[in-house]
């Protein structure tokens, strides 16, 4: 398309303001034949807007331009609005990216690199551009109102979300292999986004964008089986747990293994014998929570165990994505280290609050270790059970103590005793030798460091290991995100981006600006000086004309500031010249933005006149003069005693070259005496007026 804005790099520039603005993140890259500009600007205009929701350069080549729409002074100074066609998308599905061998457009289904959403089906897409004059041009582009201006509201809202599926470019890469198990799947999703710009002459141009949103999106199958991992630890631990205080278990068999002596109940004697414990540990529910939801961590990172996603709030990430000075990178190397400490981070503490959940969860398990002692003596018959139950923690000595009881009879010859009297002989041997014997290992088993959790921070570092020496030359290969990207092009013209992309930054593949606004105006012009000239020792008041003066700040003169500068208006100012150098001098009006063009003012020499008279030889004055260029020559009388003048019709032809008085008061005027370097002294042009006046009454005479 014709326009001076069109090659890159002409229409980038860098602004001196930003503030929020809004645009539904659509980034697509077009033939242009699919998307034709509502107005094209020509070469020569004075002034240009440009609005682009993506530009694409494909090795320094234009790709393609999406909702393009310019304005232009004097080719088209209309105001100009453009809508994204959502029926077109469809139509660029099919085409590819030839330096990156991926399809353009995404339909959902056939991994093209942009998705647009619903954002271009419900309109929100736009552009706007407005070039009403050669001093004043306004562009926006992307989620607009219908007035052209950035619509704030669009960026409140959770519709119109866009998605750069980055998953592709790791076959550029050539380590799509070595990253299948690691990341398999990488994409940018972006919220509403938009940018605008406007210039004026004489003003440094002003820019206005927002983003709302950005979340980095990858797929760890390495992320995805360390939940497969976790739930398997946490099975095995529950197995180990229930081998441990089971049946027949190691707690069983270290029981067994304790000698406690018979004890003697007078008539009776019990012998304990080997016991049988009983516990069941149900650990499946603590790691349904782990892998339930997602995991939420520090500066915007959020694991998702279940389906392995990671997830990056750029947002938070950065600590905001609007009011970001210009040219802002995202996703900085110690950025991606920061995402890597988070994601460290979170899983950590999720081990942590794990062991922790299976460390409560074990310590409020019940545990029943029974003994059925052997009853012997003379006559003595009946059964006896004596238990110790309580929680785990209670055995360890950190909760309530187990509960001691002794239930059953004994008889002697046929006859009960009361037990209440021998209780405390029959408990006696648990209290002293059983629940020792237990306290540790039920302590044991309940501190976080145990050996029975190192299962779960071994898959945990495992998976960091081998995650960390990835992903970081990964994403900086892949990917460059810059916001409130800002650029000036040689012509002056300005542009800002809120968002910028750059695809395999290594190999310079794809530069993709989204919400792409760029302003040009003419510079300020001086179109006349009046008066255009002045003595050299300044104080001339003059009148500077032209266009492009509000918000002057001074004027120059060979780079000397004027006084009394009056900006009367954009076409007018008024100054008073300061001293300057004999010659034409550059009159500069200096401004916030690119200072004027220039224009001309003379200094010319000051000469200074000074007349005298003397008395001649018949009393009357003899005229005389002296300049500063010659202050000693004067004027000396000739009177001729005819009354008439001295021989010669014209003024006297003497060395003093003065005029000659004669009778009558009539003056004649002298000539200029040519001195022996033959330079006409200054002081003879003092004397015209005198050689003038003669000349006449010279004339009335004779006629």
């Amino acid at each position: 398309m014709p326009s001076s804005l069109t090659s890159p790099g002409s229409a980038r520039l860098r602004a001196r303001r930003n503030r929020p603005a809004v645009l539904v993140v659509a980034s697509a890259l077009a033939v242009s034949t699919f998307f034709i500009p509502t107005a094209d600007a020509a070469p020569s205009d004075r002034s240009e807007a440009r609005a682009a929701l993506l530009e694409a350069d494909l090795l320094s080549i234009d790709l393609a331009d999406l909702i393009t729409v310019e304005s232009g002074t004097p080719s088209d100074p209309a105001e100009r609005r453009a809508t994204i066609d959502a029926a077109l998308l469809d139509r660029a599905v099919a085409l590819n990216l030839p330096a990156l061998s991926v399809p353009l457009i995404s339909d959902g289904d056939n991994e093209g690199l942009l998705y647009l959403g619903d954002g271009a089906a419900a309109g929100l897409l736009k552009g706007y551009a407005y070039a009403p004059n050669a001093a004043t041009a306004t562009a926006a582009s992307g989620a607009l109102t219908d007035a052209g201006a950035i619509d704030l509201a669009a960026g409140a809202g959770d519709g119109g979300v866009a998605r750069l599926d980055l998953t592709g470019l790791t076959d550029q890469l050539g380590v799509d292999g070595l990253t299948d198990h690691l990341v398999d799947r990488l994409a940018l999703e972006l919220g509403a986004l938009a940018s605008s710009a406007h210039a004026q002459t004489g003003s440094a141009p002003t820019s206005d964008y927002l983003l709302a949103g950005a979340v980095l999106k990858l797929h760890s199958p390495a992320v995805a089986a360390l939940g497969d991992e976790l739930r398997e630890a946490g099975e095995s631990i529950e197995t180990a747990v229930n081998a441990t205080f089971g049946p027949g278990g190691a707690l069983s068999q270290a029981l067994a293994a304790l000698d406690i002596a018979p004890v003697n109940l007078g008539l009776a004697s019990l012998d304990f014998g080997s016991p049988q414990v009983s516990l069941t540990a149900d650990l499946s529910g603590i790691f349904d929570d782990l892998l339930g939801s997602p995991l939420v961590g520090s500066n915007g990172v959020v694991v998702d165990l279940a389906d392995g996603t990671i997830s990056v709030d750029l947002a938070t990430l950065a600590g905001g994505l609007n009011d970001l000075p210009a040219n802002t990178q995202l996703l900085t190397t110690a950025q991606i280290g920061t995402i890597l400490d988070s994601v460290s981070e979170v899983l950590d503490d999720a081990v942590t609050e794990t062991v922790s959940s299976l460390v409560t969860r074990l310590g409020a398990t019940q545990l029943e270790v029974t003994y059925t002692p052997a009853l012997s003596g003379f006559l003595i018959s009946g059964a006896l059970q004596i238990k110790a139950a309580g929680t785990l923690a209670g055995f360890a000595g950190d909760g309530p103590a187990p509960l001691l009881t002794a239930t059953g009879e004994v008889r002697v010859a046929g006859a009960p005793i009361a037990l209440a009297g021998l209780l405390d002989l029959i408990l006696a041997p648990v209290r002293a030798t059983v629940l020792p014997a237990i306290s540790p290992i039920a302590a044991g088993l309940l501190s976080p460091d145990a050996q029975l959790f190192q299962p779960l921070t071994t898959a945990v570092v495992g998976t960091l290991d081998a995650l960390s020496p990835v992903l970081t030359p990964l994403l900086s290969r892949i990917v460059e995100v810059t916001v409130n990207s800002q650029s000036t092009a040689s012509n002056g013209a300005f542009t800002v981006r809120a968002l910028q992309v750059t695809l395999l930054p290594e190999m310079g593949a794809v530069v993709l600006p989204l919400a792409a606004s760029t302003v040009r105006v003419a510079p300020a012009v001086i179109t006349g000086i009046d008066p255009d000239h002045g003595p050299e020792t300044g104080g001339t008041a003059i009148t500077i004309t032209g266009v492009g003066f509000t918000g002057a700040t001074g004027v120059t003169i060979d780079g000397k500031p004027a006084t009394d500068v009056v900006v009367v208006n954009d076409t007018t100012v008024t100054a008073v010249t300061p001293p300057g150098v004999v010659g034409p001098r550059e009159v500069i009006v200096v401004l916030p933005g690119e200072d004027s063009a220039p224009g001309d003012f003379t200094y010319e020499p000051v000469v200074t006149p000074s007349p005298t008279a003397t008395p001649s030889a018949s009393g009357s004055p003899t005229a005389s003069a002296s300049a500063s260029a010659t202050p000693s020559q004067t004027a000396s009388p000739t009177t001729h005693p005819s009354g008439s003048p001295s021989p010669g019709t014209g003024p006297s032809s003497g060395a003093s070259g003065t005029p000659t008085q004669k009778p009558g008061g009539g003056v004649r005027p002298g000539v200029p005496s040519t001195g022996a370097d033959g330079a006409a002294p200054v002081a003879a042009i003092a004397l015209l007026a005198a050689a003038v006046g003669f000349a006449l009454r010279r004339s009335r005479r004779i006629h």
